[in-house]
């Protein structure tokens, strides 16, 4: 009943979209016709092969053309193809991996595969591999240096916090230990509208961006201390910290900016790596308009 099920549902779904199987099914629809037995099940036998044809041009169309654009990971697991150039796939192209009783070392190098975005992918890679490189060769001279009387770990992964029709977001975490633990973040945007990168900086049509975002910060971390005297921020040492052009930052799924920060730089090490959602009324006074859409 379940089967049935579904092909009624396919054979609808086909109907309202005028889906037509490829030349390809149908040559090959034609081909096991020709070698069918001349029966009185031959007409029946081909409308079973034309109720295939069109449940599999049903399954092309949600598996080739719905599910890459709705589905982050399902889109990062298909390669490319010429049906939809603007794909974006993110794989793990390499590992730097290492163990002994005293050191270990796992770092997972992402790389964009980009057809409509190239010049942004190839320079988002070229970043990632110069970056995590320098990690490896850093871990390799400090186990040279120290042999097995000190203790180190270097742990890098990566996560795709964004997959939209308009914007692409990565974000590679870093964990390391070297006597203490130390966290952080590199997160890469891309404008799917016009295939750039998009730093901190380009978000905004006022200089003082900077000045507005970290007097939100600082009203946030106030108000976070107020509700909890066990939380600790920097609040008393703001020339301690600044907004920078280049600032970490994403959208969350509610269209928010938000701005993590790495461990120990607006507050103790034990308060982890804080994040900061900015309000929409602050923001919408400083973003530019073609980014306005993000945050609707």
């Amino acid at each position: 009943m379940k089967e049935k099920g579904f092909d009624e549902a396919s054979r609808k779904f086909s109907d309202e979209k005028n889906i037509q199987p490829p030349q390809s099914v149908k040559r090959k629809m034609m081909s096991i016709r020709s070698v069918l037995p001349g029966k009185k099940g031959t007409s029946r036998a081909l409308g079973i092969w034309s109720h295939v044809a069109v449940t599999v041009a049903c399954l092309l169309y949600v598996f080739v053309l719905v599910m890459p654009n709705i589905s982050p990971v399902y889109a990062q697991c298909t390669g490319d193809t010429p049906v939809h150039r603007n794909w974006i796939r993110v794989f793990t192209v390499r590992n730097y991996s290492y163990s002994d009783p005293n050191h270990e070392m796992d770092i997972a190098v992402p790389n964009i595969s980009a057809p409509g975005y190239s010049e942004a992918a190839d320079q988002i890679n070229k970043d990632v591999d110069e970056f995590t490189a320098k990690l490896a060769e850093q871990f390799y001279n400090e186990l040279e240096a120290v042999g097995d009387k000190g203790y180190g770990a270097i742990f890098v992964d990566y996560e795709v916090l964004m997959y939209r029709e308009n914007w692409f977001t990565l974000k590679l975490i870093v964990n390391s230990v070297t006597g203490s633990s130390n966290s952080y973040y590199k997160i890469y945007n891309i404008d799917r509208n016009t295939g750039k990168i998009v730093t901190f900086s380009d978000l905004f049509c006022t200089s003082d961006f900077g000045k507005v975002i970290k007097q939100d910060i600082m009203e946030q971390m106030k108000e976070r201390t107020e509700e909890n005297n066990t939380l600790i921020y920097f609040t008393d040492k703001e020339d301690m910290w600044e907004i920078s052009d280049k600032q970490n930052f994403y959208f969350n799924e509610n269209g928010e900016l938000v701005i993590p920060f790495d461990k120990y730089e607006v507050a103790p090490g034990s308060m982890g790596n804080p994040e900061f959602t900015i309000s929409k009324g602050t923001l919408n006074c400083i973003l530019k308009p073609e980014y306005q859409s993000i945050t609707s």
